[in-house]
Formats: C-alpha cells, sequence, structure tokens
C-alpha cells in the first residue's frame, strides 16, 4: 500500500499508559507531527508520528514516569491524517452495500453507523484517516443501554479495555 500511495515513511509508533487529554497536552512541547491513533481506554493511547517527534515525546513521557513502549511500525499511519494519501486507493475499491440492517457501532464517530450506502463507504474511507475513538464508541454503547460486551478472537486486550473504561459500573 505504501507504494501505491504517498503515506510517509519516517514514522514511529508509541503504546502510551496514559489517557488522551494528558498525552495530547504534551505535544504542545514537542517540536513534529504527533497523532494520537487509537484512543482505547482510560490507561492506553497509541501516537503514531515522525520519528523526531515520537523520540520528544518518550523523553517527556520518561521525565513524567508514563509508562510507554515503542511498537514496530510494519503498517502506514492507519487512523491517522498521515494516511490521507491512501483516500483514493480507498475510494477507489468497490464496495458491497449491506444486505443485513444490523446496528454496528462506529470506532470513527462513537455511534451507529449510517443506514446509506453511500454514508457507510464514506465513513469506511474516513475511518482510516481519524484516529479510533474505542473509549467514547465503549461509553456511548453503554449510554445506549448495552451491558453485555463479548469480544471475538484471540486474547482479551479489549476485554481489558472495557473493564478500563466501565469500571465501578454494571456490565458482563
Amino acid at each position: 500500500l505504501r507504494s501505491e500511495a504517498k503515506i510517509p515513511q519516517n514514522l514511529a509508533l508509541v503504546n502510551v499508559g496514559a489517557d488522551s487529554t494528558t498525552i495530547f497536552n504534551l505535544f504542545e512541547a514537542i517540536n513534529g507531527r504527533l497523532h494520537i491513533s487509537m484512543d482505547n481506554c482510560p490507561h492506553q493511547v497509541v501516537v503514531v508520528g515522525e520519528q523526531g517527534a515520537v523520540a520528544q515525546l518518550t523523553v517527556l513521557l520518561k521525565e513524567k514516569g508514563i509508562f510507554y513502549e515503542e511498537l514496530p511500525l510494519d503498517q502506514p499511519a492507519y487512523h491517522t491524517p498521515l494516511f490521507e494519501g491512501a483516500r483514493g486507493l480507498l475510494e477507489a475499491h468497490q464496495w458491497t452495500p449491506p444486505t443485513h440492517l444490523v446496528e454496528v457501532y462506529s470506532c470513527t464517530t462513537a455511534s451507529p453507523y449510517p443506514r446509506e450506502p453511500a454514508a457507510i463507504r464514506q465513513l469506511s474511507v474516513e475511518h482510516w484517516m481519524r484516529r479510533v475513538e474505542f473509549r467514547k464508541t465503549i461509553e456511548a454503547m453503554y449510554e445506549a443501554g448495552a451491558r453485555i460486551f463479548v469480544e471475538v478472537g484471540p486474547g482479551g486486550i479489549l476485554t481489558a479495555f472495557v473493564d478500563d473504561i466501565l469500571r465501578g459500573r454494571p456490565y458482563l
């Protein structure tokens, strides 16, 4: 995908054990582009940015005693404006309209997907260039009455995020 789209190459990825507001406030002291690509829960965000900017961020995180882990960046800058260079490729993809209308929440808007095929397609494209709002999505689903959350697949990282987000409230 990188070879076909204009996506910056000198990027780094870091997993941070803090909330998005705390981390976003640190961006002001950094020279270079940084983006929170995933706001997963109150104690975990993922940051993508220019390598130099991420290096500056990790210095600040270390000074403040905030847990961080540099991660391999084996994929483009998904879920940030840095992925805008792939928009044309995504829009050119053949999309199949949904055949069933089941309410599905978008972690881009933290609300249900629209019902119209063109709007679903547009939101699906936008998802690649906008932050994953997992925390806000779980909050919105909870406010809408969801009390049972099921993680499908190996591991349990999303279950741990839900535990962190809904701590102290009734849910399964």
